[in-house]
């Protein structure tokens, strides 16, 4: 899946893992708090965004609870641009129909208004 820039608490997490990682953390750990083990080998957080991510949140975070962010925007980007309709999106994000429109729309306002100061 193509995945836009992230941005807000997600794209920390993004630049440790990369981004598919994180995106997978999000997705099935979003909201909650995950215990990131000392030794992560053979570890829950391993075995669900693999060995070489869990190694890489131990090296940040050593035996420490941290926050994994929903991000929602983030994510009904992604799920856009691979293809999901805004009724897949809004069964995936648990949210209204409207507010992935919502989303979507200011999203893209952003991008225009940032395509105002490139330099091409």
């Amino acid at each position: 899946m193509t995945l836009p820039r992230p941005v807000g608490a997600i794209a920390r997490f993004a630049q440790i893992l990369g981004p598919e990682a994180a995106m997978l953390l999000a997705e099935t750990k979003g909201g909650t708090r995950v215990y990131v083990p000392k030794s992560p080998a053979g570890s829950e957080l391993a075995a669900l965004i693999g060995d070489e991510a869990a190694a890489k949140l131990s090296q940040r975070w050593p035996g420490e609870q941290i926050k994994i962010p929903v991000a929602r925007d983030w994510r009904a980007a992604a799920y856009r641009l691979a293809g999901w309709t805004y009724d897949e999106i809004a069964v995936r994000l648990g949210i209204d129909r409207a507010t992935v429109h919502r989303i979507l729309q200011a999203q893209e306002l952003v991008i225009r208004q940032l395509d105002l100061f490139r330099k091409d």
